[in-house]
């Protein structure tokens, strides 16, 4: 029987990811202050408190939704968690990060939505699809990638 299929490995990268962020789930009782005047710009309280709730759907793996990475032998074409996994990733890269930390959150961000999208495109069950999964796994936990995340745990723990 060939090993071309690599779970445990996606889904300790996809942990290590979501370990990144872990402050904001250590901390769900902390909440940014109210902004008095209203402001929404860059920057902004609401600005904050936007990029906080989605730094802690990451940290705590809510983005995930119901995608269970322990089992991906029976993920099949089209299985709506992993399709709403990807979305929900995906939006992620879409959000505004305090400008201090921006680089780091797309650091962090892409190459776990890179990873949900090649599970989503790749036929694990070969070898080419198993290596594809196996580098954007490697991805996940590559030095700036966990450096990048220490940087945001810092800003979420000060600021969220």
């Amino acid at each position: 029987m060939s090993r071309s299929r690599r779970p445990g490995r996606a889904a300790a990268g996809v942990a290590a990811a979501t370990l990144l962020l872990g402050a904001c789930a250590t901390a769900p009782d902390r909440t940014p202050p109210t902004d008095p005047a209203g402001s929404a710009g860059p920057g902004s309280i609401a600005d904050v408190a936007g990029f906080c709730a989605s730094a802690a759907s990451l940290a705590d793996g809510t983005v995930l939704g119901e995608l269970d990475l322990t089992d991906l032998g029976n993920r099949s074409a089209g299985d709506p968690s992993l399709d709403a996994a990807v979305d929900a990733v995906t939006a992620l890269g879409s959000v505004t990060a305090p400008e201090e930390i921006a680089e780091q959150w797309r650091a962090v961000v892409a190459p776990l939505a890179d990873l949900l999208q090649t599970l989503r495109d790749a036929d694990v069950t070969t070898r080419a699809g198993a290596d594809e999964v196996r580098t954007r796994t490697d991805a996940l936990v590559d030095p700036e990638v966990v450096e990048a995340g220490e940087v945001i745990d810092a800003y979420v723990a000060e600021h969220c």
